[in-house]
């Protein structure tokens, strides 16, 4: 099965066995939500976009069996479905706009697989996914889809690091209704932090070693301090990325300034949950 992702900021992909083995990964920068107005997706959006999903095809086959995701930029703005529609006619790849609500079920599938993996208990896990201009939130049963993210702060705040206690304060409520033993972190802040703590960069980051890894509130603080004092900052974490590393880490800081429980960060999220959604049968397969 073949899971695609088309994140607010991020393209990611990966194809998979039934036993949850990844037999190819892809990932881009393709910043879907950056500059996002009224008007919708902005053309240079897009023309990355377009740009990445060329590579994915040229760079692994894409057959049989798949389901392809957009996320939060892609539900708000007004030009998505044409831009979606030219993608499938162009492409041949056909991207359906989920809710938020069903992103936050798919990162917990591809969470929980994980955390199996790793032999670490989800029972009273909370997930928390920092997207580009939505964040996933979930315990237990409980879900909720958030209106913020690392590009949509950027958009409005700038470095107005400041501004993320109100942008956050009804995800910051919601959290603490629980008493959860771990808090699990995806997505590519966290990722970046806890490679950027064992001296990895952009070019270097390894999943494998990501994977489990425990994180501290501190860390985000040493991650900020590293990328203000890089002289190579895309070489650090990434071409354009650095600005928006910087609105996610004060973003999660204040989602977890009074959480107790240890941090624990993965690398899998949207795009493994899909796979293991379409094995079970719970999303439509689509096929190429």
């Amino acid at each position: 099965m073949i899971g695609i992702d088309l994140g607010s900021n991020t393209l990611r992909a990966c194809k998979m066995k039934q036993n949850g083995e990844l037999i190819w990964g892809f990932e881009r920068i393709v910043g879907s939500a950056r500059g996002m107005d009224e008007s919708g997706l902005k053309s240079q959006a897009k023309e990355r976009i377009l740009k990445a999903l060329k590579e994915l095809k040229s760079e692994h086959e894409l057959s049989g069996e798949y389901f392809g995701a957009a996320t939060a930029a892609f539900r708000r703005a007004k030009n998505a479905p044409d831009f979606l529609a030219q993608i499938k006619n162009e492409l041949g790849i056909e991207l359906e706009i989920i809710s938020g609500e069903k992103e936050a079920s798919l990162v917990a599938l591809g969470i929980n697989s994980r955390l199996k993996a790793l032999g670490i208990s989800s029972k009273n896990a909370l997930f928390i996914d920092l997207g580009g201009a939505s964040t996933e939130i979930s315990f237990k049963s409980e879900l909720k889809s958030f209106d913020f993210g690392i590009v949509s702060f950027a958009n409005d705040f700038g470095s107005d690091y400041d501004a993320a206690s109100e942008v956050c304060a009804s995800a910051c409520e919601f959290i603490s209704g629980f008493e959860p033993s771990v808090v699990v972190l995806s997505s590519g802040v966290p990722t970046t932090v806890a490679a950027l703590k064992i001296g990895l960069n952009y070019a270097s980051y390894d999943a494998k070693r990501i994977n489990g890894m425990r994180l501290e509130l501190g860390d985000f603080d040493a991650a900020e301090a590293k990328i203000l004092a890089s002289d190579d900052k895309d070489a650090l974490v990434g071409k354009a990325r650095s600005d928006l590393l910087l609105c996610g880490a004060a973003l999660m800081k204040c989602l977890l300034a009074k959480v107790s429980a240890p941090f624990v960060v993965v690398d899998d999220g949207l795009r493994e949950g899909i796979c293991f959604a379409l094995f079970s049968g719970s999303l439509k397969v689509k096929q190429f």
